[in-house]
């Protein structure tokens, strides 16, 4: 991939964002309750999440993570956001633009004012936009797409770019930009790791599996990774299953060496997700209370509740799939299809089904985690149509383009006239 396509990438991707700051603003007085805070600037509106003071705060202030009541958990994060400000201190930002960037209600007393906080906001933004173009370099190699501007592929991409979680997260300093890229990165690896033709080592098992626990230092979604890692290890030889769980158990060894440093520290550890979230370990909680007719229920909520971000953020892209899958086996070449994008299609299942019992045991039902699902359904789609378009008459392929281009400006509209989501 040329630096040229990168920069025109990361270009793309500026111009896109920029729209989603002229969709329609929050409605004045629900700002609290929906955990944003705004900025008007002219028929601009910056909706910024509540969650990003602190973010900002521990990033300026890193030597916090040691302190019980920050994000322990994800000090890498902090640690990123920290150097990618540093240009940005450089420039003297921090004295430019007291109030550009609405604060939610201050959580810190001592806080200085929003302006000092601008080069950690423009440094976790950057971060944001290199997590975004690496997502999209990522899905342009992965399905084969000629050129950034492919019609063929140009609602799949559009469906990486514009959509609910880069629309509510984009222009604000969160960990949940890293969700777009995981699924991408999965499905990257796994295809590299089943297409290498030979068994993983032992030392390749730690290796990797290290470096997946790094990534979840600043993001605890990596897990997915490493399960979906540890089953392409059992695929490739199901002899390697040891090797599969090596590579699984030494995901957690840089979480553990964090945590036994903060402990050694400080003399205990606090993770934010677990002890105030309850994150996954809500059903051992639910267990222990003992009551049978009440852990029936609440199981049949969770589920109900799971199931209805799954279909607010799959039915679309689905439902495309299936339509392209029905021209497809119409004329008889739906198996033929499948045959030659076996690789990617078992890499894209294996990082599904791991995915789906992470979302699903997490606790937290939000359509914008369980958004995590749709990336490799937008590659499905372009794989769909690149094999669609390869066999149609000159017509087709002219009606089919045409298609795309007005599916994709018919779905960009949607997410920036629609209201919401602000969080």
């Amino acid at each position: 991939m040329s630096v040229r396509t990168i920069l025109s990438t990361a270009a793309l991707i500026l111009f896109a964002m920029a729209g989603f700051l002229f969709s329609p603003r929050i409605p004045y007085g629900e700002e609290d309750v929906n955990c944003v805070s705004v900025t008007d600037v002219g028929p601009m509106h910056i909706h910024k999440n509540c969650d990003s003071e602190e973010f900002q705060y521990v990033a300026a202030h890193p030597d916090l993570l040691l302190s019980r009541q920050y994000r322990q958990s994800r000090p890498l994060y902090a640690v990123i956001g920290w150097t990618l400000a540093r240009p940005f201190h450089w420039l003297g930002i921090a004295s430019v633009g007291r109030g550009v960037v609405a604060d939610a209600k201050q959580t810190y007393r001592k806080s200085p004012s929003p302006g000092a906080y601008m080069p950690e906001y423009a440094g976790l933004v950057l971060f944001n936009l290199l997590l975004l173009t690496a997502a999209v370099i990522l899905f342009l190699r992965l399905s084969g797409a000629r050129r950034l501007f492919d019609p063929v592929t140009l609602l799949p991409l559009a469906i990486m770019i514009v959509n609910e979680v880069t629309k509510a997260f984009f222009w604000t300093p969160h960990t949940e930009m890293i969700n777009v890229l995981i699924p991408m990165a999965s499905v990257a690896a796994y295809r590299w790791m089943l297409a290498r033709g030979r068994d993983i080592t032992w030392g390749e098992s730690v290796a990797l599996g290290v470096l997946i626990g790094v990534g979840a230092l600043a993001y605890g979604g990596f897990a997915v990774m490493a399960a979906g890692a540890g089953l392409c290890v059992f695929i490739v030889r199901w002899k390697s299953i040891l090797k599969g769980g090596l590579l699984v158990m030494s995901f957690f060894l840089p979480a553990f060496a964090w945590i036994a440093f903060v402990r050694f520290m400080t003399g205990n550890f606090y993770s934010l997700e677990i002890n105030l979230n309850r994150d996954f370990v809500w059903i051992i909680d639910l267990f222990r209370a003992g009551n049978s007719a009440r852990i029936f229920w609440t199981l049949l909520l969770t589920t109900e509740a799971y199931g209805e971000t799954i279909r607010d953020v799959c039915l679309f892209p689905l439902l495309i799939l299936g339509l392209l899958s029905a021209l497809l086996a119409s004329r008889g070449r739906l198996r033929e299809t499948i045959i030659a994008n076996r690789t990617m299609l078992v890499s894209v299942a294996v990082y599904l089904v791991p995915a789906f019992f992470f979302f699903w045991t997490l606790g937290l039902y939000y359509s914008r985690l369980t958004w995590s699902l749709v990336p490799p359904l937008a590659l499905m789609i372009a794989v769909a149509t690149r094999s669609l378009i390869a066999i149609v008459s000159e017509r087709g392929k002219s009606t089919l383009r045409f298609g795309c281009v007005v599916a994709t400006a018919c779905y960009s509209a949607f997410w920036y006239f629609s209201s919401g989501p602000w969080s």
